[in-house]
Protein backbone atom coordinates (compact mmCIF):
# COMPACT_ATOMS: atom_id res chain seq x y z
CA UNK A 1 0.00 0.00 0.00
CA UNK A 2 2.87 2.35 0.90
CA UNK A 3 4.46 1.81 -2.37
CA UNK A 4 1.18 2.07 -4.65
CA UNK A 5 0.89 5.81 -2.72
CA UNK A 6 4.13 6.46 -3.84
CA UNK A 7 5.81 6.85 -0.91
CA UNK A 8 7.98 3.76 -1.31
CA UNK A 9 10.98 2.33 -3.06
CA UNK A 10 13.49 -0.29 -2.45
CA UNK A 11 13.59 -3.43 -1.89
CA UNK A 12 12.17 -5.65 1.11
CA UNK A 13 13.04 -8.93 2.41
CA UNK A 14 10.63 -11.23 5.31
CA UNK A 15 11.94 -13.49 7.19
CA UNK A 16 11.10 -15.77 9.95
CA UNK A 17 13.58 -17.78 11.90
CA UNK A 18 15.58 -17.70 9.09
CA UNK A 19 13.18 -18.87 6.26
CA UNK A 20 12.93 -16.07 3.57
CA UNK A 21 8.70 -15.61 3.10
CA UNK A 22 8.74 -12.39 1.01
CA UNK A 23 11.11 -10.49 -1.11
CA UNK A 24 10.82 -8.09 -3.94
CA UNK A 25 11.82 -4.77 -5.41
CA UNK A 26 9.94 -1.99 -5.91
CA UNK A 27 9.87 1.23 -7.81
CA UNK A 28 12.89 2.43 -9.70
CA UNK A 29 17.30 2.19 -9.01
CA UNK A 30 17.38 4.62 -11.73
CA UNK A 31 14.09 6.70 -12.56
CA UNK A 32 16.00 8.23 -15.63
CA UNK A 33 16.79 5.03 -17.14
CA UNK A 34 14.29 3.08 -16.50
CA UNK A 35 15.96 0.54 -13.89
CA UNK A 36 14.18 -0.96 -11.77
CA UNK A 37 14.91 -2.09 -8.04
CA UNK A 38 15.27 -5.89 -7.79
CA UNK A 39 16.28 -7.69 -4.63
CA UNK A 40 19.90 -7.47 -5.63
CA UNK A 41 19.68 -3.65 -5.70
CA UNK A 42 22.47 -1.83 -4.01
CA UNK A 43 21.43 1.34 -1.79
CA UNK A 44 23.62 3.66 -0.46
CA UNK A 45 23.31 4.01 3.30
CA UNK A 46 24.49 7.07 3.76
CA UNK A 47 25.07 8.50 7.28
CA UNK A 48 24.04 3.99 8.77
CA UNK A 49 27.63 4.07 7.75
CA UNK A 50 28.70 5.84 10.91
CA UNK A 51 27.68 3.09 13.25
CA UNK A 52 30.04 1.12 10.83
CA UNK A 53 32.72 3.74 11.54
CA UNK A 54 32.10 3.88 15.97
CA UNK A 55 32.62 0.06 15.40
CA UNK A 56 36.26 0.36 13.86
CA UNK A 57 37.01 2.75 16.27
CA UNK A 58 36.13 1.34 19.25
CA UNK A 59 37.80 -2.19 17.83
CA UNK A 60 40.74 -0.13 17.10
CA UNK A 61 40.64 1.38 20.73
CA UNK A 62 40.49 -2.37 21.97
CA UNK A 63 43.47 -2.96 20.02
CA UNK A 64 45.47 -0.35 21.74
CA UNK A 65 45.95 1.40 18.18
CA UNK A 66 43.40 4.37 19.64
CA UNK A 67 43.40 6.28 22.14
CA UNK A 68 39.38 7.80 22.91
CA UNK A 69 41.08 10.90 24.42
CA UNK A 70 44.15 10.81 21.52
CA UNK A 71 44.00 13.90 19.56
CA UNK A 72 42.99 14.86 16.15
CA UNK A 73 46.73 15.52 15.20
CA UNK A 74 48.38 12.71 17.28
CA UNK A 75 47.08 10.54 14.37
CA UNK A 76 46.33 13.29 11.64
CA UNK A 77 49.46 15.82 11.86
CA UNK A 78 48.73 17.37 8.98
CA UNK A 79 45.79 19.11 10.42
CA UNK A 80 45.90 22.43 11.35
CA UNK A 81 47.37 22.46 14.97
CA UNK A 82 46.15 25.56 16.24
CA UNK A 83 42.55 23.58 15.71
CA UNK A 84 42.83 19.79 15.39
CA UNK A 85 45.32 19.69 19.09
CA UNK A 86 42.27 19.58 21.12
CA UNK A 87 39.65 17.82 19.21
CA UNK A 88 39.89 13.86 20.46
CA UNK A 89 38.42 10.96 19.18
CA UNK A 90 35.44 10.80 21.52
CA UNK A 91 34.69 14.18 20.25
CA UNK A 92 34.57 13.44 16.34
CA UNK A 93 32.24 10.37 17.57
CA UNK A 94 30.12 12.27 19.68
CA UNK A 95 29.70 15.27 17.26
CA UNK A 96 31.07 17.95 19.64
CA UNK A 97 34.50 18.59 18.53
CA UNK A 98 33.62 22.00 16.30
CA UNK A 99 33.85 20.54 13.12
CA UNK A 100 31.12 22.48 10.43
CA UNK A 101 28.09 20.57 10.02
CA UNK A 102 26.46 19.97 6.49
CA UNK A 103 23.58 22.83 6.56
CA UNK A 104 26.51 25.34 6.58
CA UNK A 105 27.97 23.83 3.62
CA UNK A 106 26.32 25.48 0.30
CA UNK A 107 27.99 23.42 -2.07
CA UNK A 108 27.79 20.12 -0.45
CA UNK A 109 25.80 18.13 -2.82
CA UNK A 110 28.31 18.83 -5.21
CA UNK A 111 31.20 17.74 -2.87
CA UNK A 112 29.00 13.93 -1.76
CA UNK A 113 28.71 13.26 -5.82
CA UNK A 114 32.47 14.20 -6.74
CA UNK A 115 34.93 11.44 -5.72
CA UNK A 116 37.44 12.97 -3.35
CA UNK A 117 40.75 12.19 -2.83
CA UNK A 118 41.81 11.57 0.87
CA UNK A 119 44.23 14.15 0.87
CA UNK A 120 41.67 17.00 -1.15
CA UNK A 121 39.17 15.93 1.57
CA UNK A 122 41.29 16.48 4.22
CA UNK A 123 41.69 19.68 2.88
CA UNK A 124 38.67 20.65 2.33
CA UNK A 125 37.70 19.90 5.95
CA UNK A 126 40.78 21.55 7.65
CA UNK A 127 40.23 25.04 5.67
CA UNK A 128 36.91 25.27 7.37
CA UNK A 129 36.69 27.38 10.66
CA UNK A 130 35.52 25.12 13.74
CA UNK A 131 32.19 26.32 14.95
CA UNK A 132 33.13 26.37 18.24
CA UNK A 133 35.72 25.17 20.91
CA UNK A 134 36.09 21.50 21.03
CA UNK A 135 33.90 20.03 23.70
CA UNK A 136 31.39 22.94 24.32
CA UNK A 137 29.10 22.36 21.54
CA UNK A 138 27.19 19.70 19.19
CA UNK A 139 26.85 19.88 15.53
CA UNK A 140 26.10 16.65 13.88
CA UNK A 141 28.68 16.73 11.32
CA UNK A 142 29.40 14.06 8.40
CA UNK A 143 33.13 15.82 8.05
CA UNK A 144 33.97 14.51 11.74
CA UNK A 145 33.02 11.16 10.62
CA UNK A 146 35.18 11.58 7.51
CA UNK A 147 38.33 12.50 9.89
CA UNK A 148 37.48 9.65 12.11
CA UNK A 149 37.49 7.72 8.84
CA UNK A 150 41.23 8.97 7.38
CA UNK A 151 42.35 7.79 10.96
CA UNK A 152 41.18 4.40 10.84
CA UNK A 153 43.16 4.27 7.62
CA UNK A 154 45.88 6.10 8.89
CA UNK A 155 46.42 3.40 12.16
CA UNK A 156 46.35 0.60 10.24
CA UNK A 157 47.92 1.48 6.91
CA UNK A 158 44.90 -0.16 5.15
CA UNK A 159 42.23 1.60 3.30
CA UNK A 160 38.77 2.30 5.07
CA UNK A 161 36.81 -0.01 3.33
CA UNK A 162 39.18 -2.67 3.41
CA UNK A 163 39.19 -2.39 7.85
CA UNK A 164 35.50 -2.74 7.04
CA UNK A 165 35.47 -5.52 5.30
CA UNK A 166 38.20 -7.47 7.20
CA UNK A 167 36.75 -6.52 10.86
CA UNK A 168 33.11 -6.60 10.22
CA UNK A 169 31.61 -7.30 7.04
CA UNK A 170 33.59 -10.81 6.39
CA UNK A 171 32.85 -11.86 10.37
CA UNK A 172 28.56 -11.02 9.65
CA UNK A 173 28.98 -12.80 6.49
CA UNK A 174 27.92 -9.07 4.71
CA UNK A 175 28.77 -10.19 1.41
CA UNK A 176 27.13 -6.54 -0.65
CA UNK A 177 28.36 -4.48 1.87
CA UNK A 178 30.86 -1.69 1.19
CA UNK A 179 31.52 1.92 0.98
CA UNK A 180 30.26 3.78 -1.90
CA UNK A 181 32.97 5.63 -3.94
CA UNK A 182 31.50 7.76 -6.59
CA UNK A 183 34.76 6.80 -9.04
CA UNK A 184 34.09 2.96 -9.03
CA UNK A 185 31.58 1.35 -10.83
CA UNK A 186 29.13 -1.13 -8.75
CA UNK A 187 26.86 -3.60 -10.14
CA UNK A 188 23.22 -2.96 -9.39
CA UNK A 189 23.94 0.56 -7.81
CA UNK A 190 21.04 2.51 -7.51
CA UNK A 191 21.17 6.15 -7.78
CA UNK A 192 20.53 8.10 -4.31
CA UNK A 193 17.58 10.07 -4.82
Amino acid sequence: RIYQNGQFTGSVLVSVKGEVIFKKGFGYACIEDSILNTCDTKFRIASFTKPFTVMLVLQLIEDGKLDLDGKLTDYLPEFPEEKGKDITIHQLLTHTAGITGEWRIPNLIDIEKEYYTRERLLSCISERDLVFKPGEGREYSNFGYALLGLIIERVTGKTYDEVLIEKVCKPAEMKNTLSDVNALPIDNRATGY
